[in-house]
């Protein structure tokens, strides 16, 4: 048991600084020693076993020091399980058996097994962070704030693709869903490279919105879109939807509100070598579809699949509105809806639904694939929702008035 005069050896008392000689043990530990033309033999079979010994930073297979002949082979204590018939196989390869005190301490640990000497037993080991980049983004509660420091530091020592630590300090609250946080440790920078769908992005997480645990959320689309198809982006952020999906040859429309996501884009247009066929907006989303559709382009989605993206989970439904009335005769119109839903009485797709169909006028949808992509809290679900536009979207052509679009920052 680990006792609280233990764990503040461990610690300096600004909960800042470790201790790193604290955690140093000496333990015995038994070798098997062998010719090394055997060695590789052996070792397969003690590992068949699960009775290899493995630690960080630790040799379990050496020159074994008293014959340059011999190596020497770490064995766990499930060898002392074996059996007499399981050891018979490999019994003629051993020459010797022979115990070594060794010195275990913090660079042989892992991050869980220190922070949980660390950490008294009430508080949870903080592990579930978001790796964005090199940036690791904490969300942590009460009772681990205290040693915050430490978390970050012991995390960086572990783990050398993280140069950053990062702490949520309150709950998004701002249009441009943008996090307040605080530098807990490594270098001070916000801005990073995201890898997704063979695609890169320049991601600043002090100014725009990025989750990487909604990956499986920007597939789930992009694969729907064919080349020869249009994707329209309502609240494209840095491009999750838009870049792969114009990578792949599709004619894109995206926008977004908050400016420095549009700057990440037209930066993550460039990275990913995205030619004419990427068009950027940064306007209000209804001003960005009332616009889009009383102007020329609308002229290009004739006879054409027309996907269009509602990723702004608080607010998707109510967005829905804006798209009645104003899209011209396609061949195919496909809406994908992320949004919240506090329903699980029912089952969250149904709800999204159900408030769908309200903001569209209509009184059925085709749906083509619903599902709770992730839970956000216990009875909050983050929803996915793929149905194909209802008639009452649509309108005829001779009724539209051809407008250019204003305020654009197409590319």
């Amino acid at each position: 048991m680990i006792t609280n005069s233990y764990r503040a050896l461990l610690v300096e008392d600004d909960f800042r600084t470790i201790n790193k000689d604290a955690f140093e043990q000496t333990s015995k530990i038994l070798f098997l020693i062998v010719s090394k033309p055997n060695t590789q033999k052996l070792l397969k079979i003690i590992r068949s076993h699960g009775s290899f010994f493995t630690a960080r930073n630790f040799k379990g297979i050496r020159p074994y020091p008293e014959d340059s002949s011999m190596m020497e082979i770490a064995v766990n204590d499930t060898y002392h399980s074996l059996t007499e018939e399981q050891k018979s196989k490999f019994a003629n390869m051993v020459v010797d058996e022979v115990e070594h005190d060794c010195t275990f301490g913090y660079e042989q640990l892992t991050y869980h097994q220190i922070m949980r000497q660390i950490l008294p037993e009430n508080v949870i080991v903080p592990t579930g962070f978001e790796l964005i980049g090199d940036i690791a983004h904490f969300n942590l509660n009460d009772e681990q704030l205290k040693y915050k420091y430490i978390i970050a530091e012991v995390l960086m020592n572990k783990n050398n693709v993280i140069k950053t630590v990062i702490n949520k300090t309150a709950s998004i609250s701002n249009e441009f869903r943008v996090y307040p946080h605080e530098h807990l440790g490594g270098i001070e920078n916000t801005v990073t490279r995201v890898k997704e769908q063979r695609c890169v992005f320049n991601v600043d997480v002090s100014k725009v919105y990025w989750n990487s645990r909604l990956s499986h959320c920007h597939e789930i689309v992009v694969e729907k879109v064919k080349p020869v198809d249009i994707l329209i982006d309502m609240f494209c952020g840095i491009g999750p939807f838009a870049i792969p999906a114009a990578k792949k040859g599709s004619l894109v429309f995206a926008n977004d509100l908050n400016p420095e996501s549009i700057d990440l884009l037209r930066k993550n247009k460039i990275s990913n070598k995205i030619g004419p066929n990427l068009n950027i907006y940064n306007l209000d989303a209804r001003e960005f579809i009332t616009n889009l559709f009383n102007s020329k382009e609308k002229d290009l989605m004739l006879n054409k699949t027309v996907h269009f993206v509602l990723n702004l989970p608080a607010l998707s439904v109510e967005f829905l509105d804006c798209l009645v009335n104003t899209i011209d005769i396609t061949t195919n119109a496909v809406i994908h809806v992320f949004a919240f839903s506090s329903d699980p009485e029912s089952f969250f797709v149904k709800d999204v639904e159900k408030r769908s169909m309200e903001f569209l006028q209509c009184d059925t949808l085709t749906v083509l694939e619903g599902k709770p992509m992730r839970m956000v809290s216990l009875s909050k679900a983050y929803v996915y929702l793929s149905f194909e536009g209802p008639r009452t979207m649509v309108r005829h052509q001779d009724q539209a008035t051809e407008e250019p679009i204003t305020k654009s920052q197409t590319l």
